[in-house]
């Protein structure tokens, strides 16, 4: 490594050398290994969640409707079991039309 980084920068008339937009250098990624532990525990809930439902619908349409789902949510509740746990529960309640007890 040469140093820190620059951060990107922006024309300020719009007629610079990057049209407004942002370019980098080089991006850094954090694999959080925390969380490596518990995805199979994440797996396993989905599985269960997924056989609890598969008497009354498709295995494969209840998992493609919790993943919509979890990804509508990321924006409200962001990651882990908490965000998790919700978006089971929305699933289920709509799934059922709301029959779930």
């Amino acid at each position: 490594m040469t140093g820190p980084a620059k951060p990107p920068r922006l024309s300020s008339d719009g007629s610079g050398a990057n049209d407004g937009v942002r370019h980098f250098d080089w991006i850094g990624f954090d694999a959080d290994d925390t969380l490596w532990h518990n995805e199979p525990l994440f797996e396993r809930a989905q599985d269960r969640f997924v056989e609890l439902l598969s008497p009354y619908l498709e295995a494969d349409w209840v998992r493609s409707r919790l993943y919509e789902t979890e990804t509508r949510n990321l924006a409200h509740f962001g990651y882990g079991i908490k965000a998790f746990a919700l978006s089971m529960i929305e699933s289920a309640a709509e799934l059922t039309e709301g029959r779930i007890t």
